[in-house]
């Protein structure tokens, strides 16, 4: 018999971001502007089952008014 084992994966989807009123300011001008998409804890087990072709519906910008901005020394 197979043995079977658990594997962890994470992953980072990125969404067009030119016109989300937060984000756009975190890149060069002339960039494109990108943000990695946020999934609220109530969408996991929706994103977790959907079909391809539902995938789309979850790539939304998060709101900005839902997003903190904070500086830090370093990045550990």
């Amino acid at each position: 018999m197979a043995k079977l084992r658990q594997i962890k994966i994470k992953i980072g989807l990125t969404i067009n971001a030119d016109s989300h009123p937060l984000m756009r300011n975190f890149h060069r001008p002339e960039d494109e502007k990108r943000m990695v998409v946020i999934l609220s804890p109530d969408y996991f087990d929706e994103w977790l089952s959907a079909k391809p072709e539902q995938s789309a519906r979850f790539l939304m910008p998060y709101p900005a008014d839902q997003l903190t901005v904070s500086t830090s020394a370093s990045l550990d």
